[in-house]
């Protein structure tokens, strides 16, 4: 079992309406953390359905670094996610 904190950036914190989860993980793939997250928050489906895609617009960062789909968490890991962000 590991322990994940999950930290929602910009409006994905009001979609969620929390900043921070701790989410506890039988198996530490990053995509069963982003299952669980999606069944907690309906409201994220659509913006996390194809998340793990090199097209979907919201970033993830493990520990403040880019992340590939195939990486396994360890225990404490910090994962952010990030929406798209854009302006001139």
């Amino acid at each position: 079992m590991v322990r994940i904190r999950v930290e929602y950036k910009l409006w994905l914190r009001e979609l969620t309406g929390t900043s921070v989860e701790e989410y506890v993980l039988e198996d530490p793939r990053l995509s069963r953390l982003i299952e669980r997250v999606r069944a907690r928050h309906p409201r994220l489906k659509r913006y996390l359905e194809n998340i793990l895609d090199k097209e979907n617009p919201v970033i993830i960062l493990i520990d403040g670094k880019p992340v590939n789909k195939d990486i396994v968490l360890k225990d404490n890991t910090v994962v952010k996610l990030l929406p798209p962000v854009s302006g001139g």
